[in-house]
Formats: C-alpha cells, sequence, structure tokens
C-alpha cells in the first residue's frame, strides 16, 4: 500500500531592487511571477541582472520562476548564484532545498534545508521540507523530529501532520500514525488522501473494516483515486468479499491501466482461487509495467508451478533471486522445484541459502527436512522437522513431513504421533490419515489403520482407496 509524500512549496518572492534601473525590470518581472506570467518575469529578471550582475535577489526570483516552469535545474543555478552573493541568504538555501527534493536528491536537500534552518531556525518550512527529504532517506525518526518542530511551529499545517502521519507509519507507530491523520482530516475535512492513508494504517493493525470505511471516504472524495479502489479491494480480499475485491482491483485498473498493482493483487487474488491461468496473466502484465518488482515473478513462478510448468516457474525463480538475491522465499520456493526435479543437492543449497538468509523461516526448515528425506538423511531430516515445528508449532505439514520419515526408520509409535497432531491441527488433511493408517497397519493395529484409510477414501486420497482394497478385505 502506498503512502504518499507531499513537498511544501511556498516559494517567496522578495521585493527589493538594486540600482533604479534594475529595479524597474525586478518590479515588473515580481508582477508578473505574481500573475503567474513566468517566462515575462524571466525576461525581466534577466534584464535586471544585466543592470546590476550583483542583484542576488533577481537571481533568486528568477529562479522562483523556473521552477515555476519545472526548469528545476535552473532554478538550482538561480539560488546557487544568489547563495555565492549572500552565503547568508537562508531563503535561498531554502528553495534550493525544495529544488533539490523536486529531483529526488535528497541528500543535497537536507545539506541545503540544515543551513536554512541554520541561519533561520523560524522558517516553519525548511523544517517540513526536511522533514520530506529525511523521509524519502528512510530516516523516519528525523523527519518526525523535523515535522515535531514544524508543527511547533505552525500548528495548523495540516500536512505536516499527514507528513508525520507517513513517517510514523513506517517505523510501525501505527497508532500515532492514526492521531496524525486524524488531525489532518479535522484541520482538512476535504483531503481524500488522509483517510486514504489512515486506511491503509488500520490495514495494518488489520482493522479492514475502518479501512474499507476510510476508503470509501477517499473514493467519495476522489473518484478517480486508482489507489483507493486497489486498496480497497486489497481489505475486501482480506475479509472474503471476493466479488468486491475484484470490482475494484477491476476499477483500479479502468482508471489507470498503467498502474501494476491492482493487475498483481488481482494475480494473488486468483492464485487464491486456483485460477492459475489468468492470475498469470494479471502478472505477466504487471511485470510487463514494472520490470523489477520481485514478488511479480515470485508470485507467478508458484502460479506456473501450480500448473506444472516447470521451465516457466523455475526462469521465474531465478528472475526473483537475480532481482533481490535475499529473498528467501525465492530460495526456498527454487528448492522446492528442485526437489521435484530430483535434484536433491540443488534443493540442499537453497534451502541452506533460505535458512541463513532467515533463520527464523520455518517452511524451509520442513523442505529442508523433505529433501534431507529424499537424500537418506533421516537423522537430519527429523532434526529440521522438529526445528520448523518449534518455530510454527501449528504447521501441519512438518508434523506429518516428520511423521513420514519417523516411519520409514519403523519409529510407528512416534508417527502416528505425528500423524495425530497434523490432524489435530487440520481435520481434513487426507494424506495425515492415510499415513497414520499406514503406520497403525505395520505397527499391528488393522482395525485402525482401515478406519484411517476409510477416512482419507472419504476426504479424496486415491492411495488410500489401493490401501483399503489390499488390506481392509
Amino acid at each position: 500500500m502506498k503512502n504518499v509524500l507531499f513537498l511544501l512549496w511556498g516559494m517567496c518572492l522578495i521585493m527589493h531592487a538594486n540600482g533604479q534601473k534594475a529595479m524597474g525590470y525586478y518590479n515588473s518581472a515580481n508582477i508578473k511571477n505574481e500573475n503567474q506570467d513566468y517566462i515575462g518575469a524571466i525576461n525581466d529578471y534577466n534584464r535586471a541582472i544585466e543592470a546590476d550582475p550583483k542583484f542576488e535577489k533577481a537571481y533568486y526570483n528568477r529562479g522562483v520562476a523556473r521552477y515555476a516552469l519545472k526548469d528545476y535545474a535552473g532554478s538550482i543555478a538561480d539560488d546557487t548564484k544568489a547563495i555565492e552573493l549572500n552565503p547568508k541568504y537562508d531563503i535561498a538555501y531554502c528553495n534550493r532545498g525544495n529544488a533539490k527534493n523536486t529531483i529526488h536528491d535528497y541528500s543535497g536537500a537536507v545539506d541545503d534545508l540544515s543551513k536554512c534552518i541554520q541561519l533561520n531556525p523560524g522558517i516553519e518550512r525548511a523544517w517540513f521540507n526536511r522533514g520530506i527529504a529525511e523521509n524519502n532517506l528512510s530516516r523516519y525518526n528525523d523527519a518526525i523530529a523535523d515535522f515535531n518542530k514544524a508543527i511547533s511551529l505552525d500548528d495548523k499545517d495540516a500536512l505536516a501532520y499527514f507528513n508525520r502521519g507517513i513517517s510514523e507509519n513506517k517505523i510501525k507507530d501505527y497508532e500515532g500514525a492514526i492521531a496524525d491523520y486524524n488531525r489532518t482530516i479535522e484541520l482538512s475535512p476535504a483531503y481524500g488522501l488522509a483517510y486514504g492513508n489512515r486506511g491503509n494504517t488500520r490495514s495494518n493493525l488489520l482493522d479492514y473494516k475502518g479501512a474499507i470505511a476510510d476508503y470509501n471516504k477517499a473514493i467519495e472524495l476522489n473518484p478517480g483515486d486508482e489507489q483507493a479502489y486497489n486498496n480497497r479491494g486489497n481489505a475486501k480480499l482480506k475479509m472474503q468479499d471476493i466479488k468486491g475485491a475484484v470490482a475494484d482491483f477491476n476499477m483500479s485498473i479502468e482508471l489507470k491501466p498503467d498502474y501494476e498493482r491492482p493487475y498483481y493483487n488481482r494475480g494473488i487474488l486468483k492464485t487464491q482461487l486456483q485460477d492459475y491461468k489468468s492470475a498469470i496473466a494479471d502478472f505477466s502484465k504487471a511485470a510487463e509495467l514494472n520490470p523489477d518488482d520481485e514478488q511479480v515473478f515470485l508470485n507467478r513462478g508458484i502460479a506456473y508451478n501450480s500448473l506444472r510448468d516447470l521451465d516457466a516457474a523455475m526462469t521465474d525463480f531465478n528472475t526473483t533471486i537475480r532481482l533481490n538475491p535475499r529473498n528467501e522465499l525465492a530460495w526456498s520456493d527454487r528448492g522446492t522445484l528442485k526437489s521435484s526435479l530430483q535434484n536433491d543437492t540443488g534443493a540442499l543449497a537453497d534451502f541452506n541459502t533460505a535458512i541463513a538468509l532467515n533463520p527464523t523461516y520455518y517452511m524451509a526448515y520442513s523442505n529442508r527436512g523433505a529433501a534431507k528425506d529424499a537424500t537418506g538423511d533421516f537423522e537430519g531430516a527429523i532434526v529440521d522437522y522438529s526445528r520448523a515445528i518449534e518455530l510454527n508449532p501449528r504447521y501441519e505439514k512438518a508434523y506429518f513431513n516428520r511423521g513420514f520419515t519417523k516411519s520409514k526408520i519403523k519409529d510407528y509409535s512416534g508417527a502416528i504421533a505425528d500423524y495425530r497432531k497434523a490432524i489435530e491441527l487440520n481435520p481434513k488433511y487426507a494424506k495425515a490419515y492415510t499415513g497414520r493408517g499406514k503406520a497403525r497397519r505395520l505397527s499391528g493395529d488393522k482395525d485402525g489403520a482401515c478406519s484411517d484409510y476409510k477416512k482419507a477414501q472419504e476426504l479424496g486420497d486415491p492411495k488410500a482407496s489401493d490401501a483399503i482394497k489390499e488390506f481392509c478385505n
């Protein structure tokens, strides 16, 4: 869910001049600047500077006009010249910092805005815009400190609360973020993005009903807000409102066909519905729009794997790892794919990497255990399954796998206990009934075995039917 940062501009025109001739051009330029005739203003500032090359305020105000025309390089050059002529020109540092923020030179923006603050700590927008730069540099606590100062200088600045909320959300201070979005809305009730961001934060708190109410308001205020539709679709998906989620993702795409996220999210929804072909189509469109999004390739790989298009799945997992070598899910999923291709050595290497990246990733331990079982390392497999269970005691597949391996080493009582736990966690786990049936049969409990086989058959495991024919008639 994407939050939005807003740059508070508020350039200040300086209404003074040096030299009688220069003053005439300068004052004429200021009037044109205020009337948004920026080209005309620049022409007059040029004449003022020609008449007085040391006229720093003319450079400064020309920079204001150039910024308005999106000539950020020219604006920065003019502020630089103004500073060269007057090294204590606080507002020139401030506005140059603003321009650097706009071109994403956030470190340069921090330097200039810090100098502005040093020269004049009472300029509220210098604190505000430095907070913007700090946020974009992921220095969220520093950003919050700057927004705090901006608010102390102007406690009616709605955008300062709004952006402080974004920083608080980044450090998972969700209650603080919601309080700031509430204040933003109090000061600016028609500000739709505040509702949208509050909805994002409520989603982070798993308050999907509250989030949907906020997205509804954001859409009411701005019916063309494709992000609000996308985010509301996510919240609806969490609440299992599949039809509503699809409608919102579709509307988000209709509003902005080149917006990647609703394609990705609709692909996730279709994967959950096991409509893998449609999911792949959505992930492919998302990949076309954003070829650097590792999650798109990871999830498309999962969908390809579900359709047993193993070459395509392998390609996508490889791409995910290339884009982000620290994505432990991709290493684990590729390891599982290699296991299915009987490349146990390659699978073990991938699972080892996944675990090294995230030592608490319980599924990687369970999957590595399965690979060790396949190579005959039953003791190592049981150790890995046990570690997976330690990390997540409710992961039924690890109990199933450990039961499977214990049966191989003829620890039938241990196997039966593990299958029992898997069934307790998932009463519809057909294969666990079949596995327990086999362990009971091999330990001499034919009646218990046949009871389990019949339950497994009822739940749809074809192997149970074969076992019933062979052992229970």
